[in-house]
């Protein structure tokens, strides 16, 4: 039987560690979980609206994969009023950035 502390030859190790990282680059997953009210809001419904200045921000400013999770939560659990707000924020960094 094998030792369950053992860790794999390393190897195995980076092929995982490939897959994985292959896995992220492809797909953005977002998990969309109910919470306990049966309103139909998403806790990523919750999030972007509760972080729409953080989100906006790192749409201005995030590297290209933060960018990317930042949409896939805002398409996935923005409002109109919540992209409204997060365009706000864009539009406030743009003015400060020309001044």
């Amino acid at each position: 039987m094998a030792d369950v502390g053992t860790a794999p030859p390393d190897g195995k190790r980076q092929s995982m560690q490939n897959k994985d990282s292959k896995r992220n680059k492809t797909s953005v997953e977002v998990v969309r979980n109910k919470n306990s009210g049966d309103d139909g809001v998403t806790d990523v419904d919750q999030f972007v609206s509760e972080h729409s200045d953080f989100l906006g921000r790192v749409l201005a400013r995030g590297d290209r994969e933060a960018r990317g999770h930042a949409l896939a939560l805002i398409a996935n659990g923005g409002t109109v009023s919540d992209i409204d707000r997060i365009q706000q924020v864009l539009d406030d960094l743009k003015e400060q950035k020309e001044e």
